[in-house]
């Protein structure tokens, strides 16, 4: 019994140490995650300008042009 609190007290230690841990690498996915979106809004935009410049000459983009992905969210919206 006189080893519970010191017991619990190690417990705490490695679940704050822990906690302190996943924190930080929560905030690095975060911001790598914020990143990222940033540059995936900056790729649509690029490639938004050429695409309406094709559509507004009427050419329609090769089938191969647009990868799966891409379609399935145009179709999609998620």
């Amino acid at each position: 019994m006189a080893a519970a609190p010191a017991q619990r007290q190690v417990d705490l230690a490695i679940l704050e140490k822990t906690t302190e841990r996943l924190d930080r690498e929560n905030n690095e996915i975060r911001s790598e995650l914020t990143g990222l979106r940033g540059l995936v809004r900056a790729y649509s935009w690029t490639v938004d300008r050429p695409m309406r410049r094709m559509e507004h000459a009427r050419i329609p983009p090769a089938e191969e042009d647009v990868h799966d992905l891409v379609r399935d969210h145009m179709r999609t919206g998620a």
